[in-house]
């Protein structure tokens, strides 16, 4: 095996990775990809800005290309500790502040780059961590030991060193925003929200639904289905994968309490060794990396991947990174486990959980949900989310 180097995170290198110019490291890069999997040939053509665009790009400031992969490389070497991929989209006339926010990872992974005229947002919609295998532990076969000497990860640096990057290259001002899932794993191997959300159903159904939400969820079912013998999980995922046989109004209120319900998973799960740090293991790496709570998205079965539908019920997250705040988040989510949100969000999960906090107290003691969040911590591993 090859004598590893060491580096530092300062003196790590910004540059972006086009198609055709550096195929070369799409395997590698499909290879590490845990959170949305891609072929070597997808990674390139559909994630990567082509080289020529790039470089006609540099010369012509009257268009932007819409997708971009940029990574961190230690001096001398050509393979990345980081990578991310970023979308960057333009504002239609009208649209407000939450219309803008990225909310269909579908469309986003099954296209390709686009010319616009101008872009106004990014989104990082996969951030991947190539010193490491998917499941997190570290890669022995990867060539760098890095010193951490500035205090941040490399995925920190490289969001920042990003965001530098498109204000200074597009005059992108909008803080950049992520499409993250609420699982980790791919596929049968998902877990996140959807498991967190079984067990407390197991446990009390009434610690996360109230009478209402109870009565509209079995009703509903029971009508589409014909069977009044689903228990309340079973009734859920009925609707998420019949979203459309209910009518308009109702699969608004279904879609409003799937938001809240993830916000919920989002607020109050905790991690099995720390009344502070969150249990899910995407949630944590950004908030511990200063990003707040922008938006959360539901998408029915047949709008998101069989990733989602397993490990999520088709929730997504956009978790804003608003540069100049990120230092004090960080430290704050750190010292006390605050979590930064959007005031709107926080105000609505506040006002829903008011009168089911002495069944959130009998649920935290109950054994086999400890025992599930045990569980589901070893599970979800160190590795990074998007």
């Amino acid at each position: 095996m090859e004598q590893k180097r060491t580096a530092r995170v300062s003196e790590l290198e910004f540059r972006e990775l086009t198609f055709p110019a550096d195929y070369a490291l799409a395997p590698l890069l499909a290879e590490k990809e845990g959170v949305h999997p891609n072929s070597a040939n997808e990674i390139a053509t559909q994630r990567m800005a082509p080289t020529n665009a790039v470089a006609v790009e540099a010369w012509h400031k009257d268009r932007v290309i819409s997708k971009h992969c940029y990574g961190l490389f230690a001096p001398n070497c050509n393979v990345p500790e980081a990578v991310v991929y970023v979308n960057l989209s333009a504002a239609k006339e009208g649209q407000s502040a939450d219309d803008q926010l990225p909310r269909d990872i579908v469309s986003i992974l099954g296209t390709k780059w686009q010319s616009l005229d101008k872009a106004d947002n990014a989104c990082f919609y996969s951030i991947t961590n190539t010193a490491a295998l998917p499941n997190g532990k570290p890669d022995p076969n990867h060539p760098i030991i890095l010193s951490r000497d500035t205090g941040a990860s490399p995925a920190e640096e490289l969001i920042n060193r990003t965001a530098a990057h498109l204000q200074k290259t597009y005059g992108i001002t909008n803080a950049p925003v992520t499409l993250s899932p609420m699982r980790r794993g791919i596929g049968e191997s998902a877990r996140g929200f959807a498991q967190w959300l079984k067990s407390r159903l197991e446990v009390n159904p009434r610690t996360v639904l109230k009478n209402k939400e109870l009565q509209f969820v079995r009703q509903e079912a029971t009508n589409i289905s014909g069977n009044s013998g689903m228990n309340i999980e079973e009734s859920i995922r009925f609707l998420h994968y019949h979203f459309n046989q209910m009518d308009g109004a109702k699969r608004e209120a279904f879609s409003n309490l799937m938001c809240d319900l993830g916000a919920q998973y989002l607020f109050e799960a905790k991690a099995s060794d720390s009344a502070q740090k969150v249990l899910d293991g995407v949630e944590s790496f950004h908030i511990s990396n200063g990003a707040e709570i922008a938006k959360i998205h539901y998408r029915p079965a047949h709008m998101t991947t069989e990733s989602e539908n397993i490990g999520s019920l088709g929730l997504m997250v956009n978790y804003r990174y608003n540069i100049p705040k990120l230092a004090q988040h960080k430290e704050e989510y750190k010292e006390t486990g605050v979590i930064h949100a959007d005031k709107r969000l926080q105000a609505r999960h506040n006002a829903r959980m008011q009168g089911m906090d002495s069944a959130l107290a009998i649920t935290a003691q109950s054994k086999n949900f400890a025992e599930f969040l045990v569980k589901t911590q070893a599970n979800q591993g160190a590795s990074l989310g998007s």
